[in-house]
């Protein structure tokens, strides 16, 4: 049979947990200061920036809301390739697969999106591999070309 703890030993033990306890909330505070600063740039950024997961669009920051037509919830539950113009959604889902797949893309290229309006725009896109909810996504900044090289199809 295990022997009881004296008081003193249970004293020692919750002093512990205070000072874990003490420790995580002050780590706490630091995400959510460190949160607070990230959200304050990606909804101020020029570029639209998002996470992409499954097919669809995980987050969006407020650009890409504004650049395509459509909020949050709409690019969460639309299949992402309904964006991509048709003549360019091979290559956009190839270079997304690839990189999903940790493989080296070539980052250098332009396609076109369409919007909520029906617009074409040329993106110039940067992705990157990362994590999201603890699962393999993409993270692009995207930047539209459109006005910059003279496109003015849609």
């Amino acid at each position: 049979m295990a022997q009881k703890p004296t008081y003193e030993e249970l004293d020692q033990m919750v002093k512990a947990l205070e000072k874990e306890i003490v420790k995580h909330e002050k780590a706490e505070e630091k995400i959510q200061s460190l949160e607070g600063k990230y959200r304050l740039l990606l909804e101020n950024a020029n570029d639209a920036t998002f996470i992409a997961q499954d097919g669809v669009v995980k987050f969006a920051n407020h650009k890409t809301e504004d650049m395509m037509g459509y909020n949050s919830e709409e690019l969460a539950t639309t299949p992402f390739n309904d964006f991509i113009h048709p003549d360019d959604r091979n290559i956009v889902l190839d270079r997304y697969r690839r990189k999903l797949n940790g493989e080296e893309v070539p980052t250098a290229y332009m396609f076109r999106v369409i919007t909520r309006d029906g617009k074409e725009l040329w993106i110039q896109p940067n992705s990157l591999l990362t994590a999201w909810e603890g699962r393999p996504a993409i993270l692009s900044f995207m930047r539209s070309e459109t006005e910059h090289h003279g496109f003015t199809r849609g």
